[in-house]
């Protein structure tokens, strides 16, 4: 089987750009995908051509689990495919299976250790955390590796200078054995032995166990530059292992922390129910007294900023001293021992924000006491911690059913879990007051009062209220949760600096306390805040940190949003590609979950990125999905912020009647009825683009101006640059040239500084027309040229074909007659992508530039086409487009 050429297209979609590596399970080549420009790697697979098809479904089949696992470390398999060529049936052009992969530049593990030798422990530790949260993500979706060692896995180097540790071949070892890859060294048969566990010598198939088996084969290799079991040939190391005990590692690497020792010889057991259950357990235990990195402390605790910041001592729910509760933390119990004692369990896990704790032990409680009241509704808090709404609505309503007859401060705490559940914010403080008046040292009556004050508009006496539990004796003053619930009462009030700032403490304490799923919940609340503040990049590895938390626990519903936010800073990023599979991933999950928020949620943003690649029919058809599920959950504010999003794509469809009802409906909602001055920001920008176009430029800049004071407000940095580079528009369509440049040129240094470059290209597109319209001309070529540079490779379809516009209108101004020509050449693809997503505002420029620069030499023609743009865009409402392309027809040609 030869070699496939450079350009060589694979299934009409990926070309070969070169060899890359070849191995008994196939050749591996560098393509690149045609319709998205991406690198990915190939591998051909080496079967005779009569079993190709057979080959291909079996493969479909059999990886299609595969498939579903989407994670920061794992190798994604993209597509199994077959490639029938077309020509002579000689080396190169018969039919064979490939499968197609993401591409990884690095090297991998195993030549990594050969090059360098063993690892110190704190490396062998930082990459062992990555390959662990790979493994328990595998594991989650039913996916064995069956050959996980050193050789398949990449080390990808990164911004940091940290590799980031990435398995690969994940699902591709067949079951007990088969042919293996064998490297330049001859060491494939050697691989082959070395990592497989006692169960598969025996001829057994792999399980989880066997992985985990051969993660501990690998970090004592990794730790001591050896395997653990050796011999002269592969037959005496396999019989090695059934027979003989795991060796030490300190017999190796004497000094080691007694931890690794331990961890190693379980993870090398002979039997597998002897090993660790999952990688999330054996890494704690590795971590034991070994190396650890302690988080910086925070810079000064909650009570302290406080009190600098000259606020008033805070009040309490009563005027009473402050006095420490002496009741019993256990409360109320169940009749049965064995519930009794699952109780207690759930309830220590809900302190430590374990959810699938929690869940596992609360659930067994209701079965085994399904009238216990307290266990009914203390289910309801795992349920939300999970994000599963409607099971813990539920929970609630079925704990308030049952609450008769309890002491009064249990009876409370079912009747506030109910409204917090049913978010009845009212009531929740109303009860919350109430529990916290009777325990002022509860953290969570303090918490819960705060956040339903805080969702009333009373953010300074939740942030009062806060500051009085921080200032209680440890360890009840230093609980994470405090500060976890301060970052959300600070974003909730606008102040997204603050929210950060109390984000970090959390992530601090809760790593201190040993609470890894608040960690997670901490690290989205700070990358949230980094968003909002234009930090986006910083924010994407607290998320993939977030998410890799989550799954190696088993919280699904966490992992969710953690993906959530991810797509939303790859949206920033402008890798909209990465952002689709992350969304994809969040609504497998929410299905699971039986989850419907969660998915109109994953809907909603696929409708957004739809929308930035020009998609509109998918946008339009996800955005009214996602409204269609919050309406029918009753979740009216959610509804009216993607309302916002259903006029954006309207407006740019060309119903701008339509989107102007729904937009402004929406606003007064959000402003009125919800008090989301986030999504209001966003209803009232979309309002002032709509207005540009009909030319209204006036209120246009109104509701420019009035987004402009919210988002300020907010501290959304990136938000402020984008609703000012809307109104240098404005400013240069009423013919304020030099007001429209100088907020043009401060958008631009913005967006430099906030490290985004398919934003700053778009707003040097605005640059570039102002300065046509101003008095040196010429200087627009050199914005026309970063524009261009800065989105080459966008996968905003949008923006790009906006900068595609203002090549045209710079040749139109200041071109030669070849330049115009190349010009309008280039127009075809923004009519293409105009044409085929509906997208009538882009089209009808686009039409209108065109023809501006064919008149010469095809003045008739030309003059025609501009008089229907005019017609079109009146008839449709564009009287700013419309104006212009009147003019264009009666002035001369240019």
């Amino acid at each position: 089987m030869g070699r496939l050429a450079p350009g060589t297209v694979i299934a009409g979609r990926y070309r070969v750009l070169s060899f890359a590596a070849e191995g008994a399970q196939g050749t591996v080549y560098a393509v690149e995908e045609s319709a998205s420009r991406e690198r990915l790697a190939l591998r051909r697979l080496g079967a005779p051509a009569a079993s190709v098809p057979r080959l291909v479904k079996r493969l479909a089949r059999e990886l299609r689990p595969v498939r579903k696992v989407v994670h920061p470390h794992v190798c994604q398999l993209r597509e199994v495919g077959e490639h029938t060529p077309e020509g002579a049936a000689e080396d190169g052009a018969v039919p064979f299976a490939f499968l197609a992969f993401d591409w990884l530049e690095g090297e991998t593990l195993a030549a990594h250790l050969r090059r360098v030798g063993r690892l110190t422990p704190e490396r062998t530790l930082l990459l062992a955390a990555q390959l662990a949260s790979a493994l328990d993500a595998t594991h989650a979706a039913r996916v064995i590796h069956g050959d996980f060692k050193s050789g398949h896995v990449m080390l990808v180097p990164t911004s940091s200078g940290i590799p980031s540790a990435v398995v690969t071949d994940l699902g591709l070892k067949a079951p007990g054995g088969g042919e293996e890859d064998t490297d330049a060294e001859g060491q494939g048969t050697v691989d082959a032995v070395a990592y497989l566990s006692p169960e598969q010598v025996e001829g057994e198939a792999p399980t989880p166990a066997s992985d985990l088996y051969a993660f501990g084969v690998l970090l004592f290799e990794m730790v001591t530059g050896e395997r653990p079991f050796g011999g002269e040939t592969p037959a005496v190391a396999a019989v090695k292992r059934l027979v003989e005990p795991p060796p030490s590692v300190d017999a190796r690497i004497p000094g080691l922390p007694p931890c690794w020792d331990a961890t190693l010889r379980r993870c090398l057991a002979r039997r597998p129910e002897e090993r660790f259950a999952s990688a999330a357990l054996l890494l704690e235990a590795l971590k034991g007294q070994g190396p650890r990195h302690e988080p910086p402390p925070p810079e000064r605790p909650f009570s302290v900023a406080l009190a600098e910041s000259g606020a008033p001592l805070p009040s309490r729910a009563s005027d009473e001293p402050l006095r420490l509760s002496r009741r019993s933390w256990r409360g109320t119990q169940p009749a049965s021992p064995e519930a009794a004692r699952l109780y207690s369990d759930g309830l220590l896990a809900l302190q430590h924000h374990d959810a699938p704790l929690a869940l596992a032990r609360l659930e067994r409680v209701v079965a085994l006491a399904p009238e216990f009241a307290p266990g009914h509704s203390a289910l309801s808090v795992a349920y939300r911690l999970s994000f599963l709404d409607a099971r813990a609505r539920e929970s609630a309503r079925r704990a308030r059913a049952l609450s008769e007859g309890l002491p009064r401060e249990e009876h409370l705490l079912v009747l506030a879990r109910d409204h917090e559940a049913h978010a009845d914010w009212a009531a929740a403080r109303e009860a919350y007051g109430q529990l916290f008046g009777l325990c002022p040292d509860s953290v969570e009556y303090g918490t819960a009062w705060a956040a339903a004050r805080a969702f009333m508009g009373q953010g300074r006496e939740a942030l009062d209220t806060l500051a009085g539990l921080s200032r209680l004796p440890e360890p009840v003053g230093g609980d994470a949760r405090i500060e976890l619930t301060a970052s959300l009462v600070t974003m909730l009030g606008g102040d997204v600096t603050a929210s950060r700032r109390h984000a970090e403490w959390a992530v601090a304490r809760a790593e201190r306390a040993g609470q890894p799923l608040l960690v997670a919940s901490a690290l989205v609340a700070w990358a949230y805040a980094q968003r909002q503040l234009g930090e986006s990049a910083r924010a994407l590895p607290a998320l993939e940190d977030a998410a890799r938390l989550c799954l190696g626990r088993g919280e699904r519903g966490g992992a969710a949003r953690a993906l959530a936010a991810c797509a939303l800073v790859r949206i920033d990023l402008g890798r909209l590609r990465d952002a689709q599979g992350g969304l994809e991933a969040m609504a497998r999950l929410a299905r699971e979950l039986a989850h419907p928020s969660l998915e109109a949620e994953a809907q909603g943003n696929a409708g957004w990125v739809a929308f930035q690649r020009g998609e509109l029919t998918r946008a339009l058809a996800r955005t009214r999905r996602t409204t269609d599920l919050y309406r029918r959950l009753d979740l009216r504010a959610e509804e009216a912020a993607f309302n916002v999003q259903l006029g954006m794509v309207l407006r740019e469809r060309g119903d701008l009647d339509e989107a102007q009802r729904l937009l402004e409906q929406s606003r007064q909602s959000l402003n009125i009825v919800f008090g989301d001055e986030a999504s209001e920001g966003w209803a009232s920008y979309e309002l002032g683009l709509l207005l540009l176009d009909r030319g209204e430029l006036v209120t246009a800049r109104g509701w420019l101006e009035r987004t402009l004071e919210l988002r300020r407000a907010r501290g959304q940095q990136a938000l402020v640059a984008e609703t000012e580079r809307a109104l240098a528009r404005v400013a240069l369509a009423a013919g304020r040239t030099e007001e429209a440049l100088g907020l043009a040129e401060r958008v631009c240094a913005a967006y430099a500084e906030q490290r985004q470059p398919m934003q700053e290209g778009g707003a040097q597109a605005v640059r570039a027309r102002v300065l046509l319209a101003g008095r040196a001309p010429e200087r627009a070529r050199e914005a026309l040229a970063r524009a261009q540079e800065l989105t080459h490779a966008s996968e905003y379809a949008l923006a790009a074909a906006q900068v595609e516009l203002t090549r045209a209108r710079v040749a139109l101004r200041l071109g030669t007659a070849e330049e115009r020509r190349t010009a309008a050449a280039a127009l075809h693809a923004p009519l293409e992508l105009a044409a085929r997503g509906h997208l009538m505002g882009l089209l009808l420029e686009a039409r209108m530039l065109r023809a501006a620069l064919t008149r010469e030499g095809a003045e008739a023609a030309a003059l025609a086409e501009l008089k229907k743009v005019e017609a079109e865009a009146h008839r449709l409402g564009y009287r700013l487009l419309a104006t212009e392309a009147g003019a264009l027809g009666a002035g001369p040609a240019r």
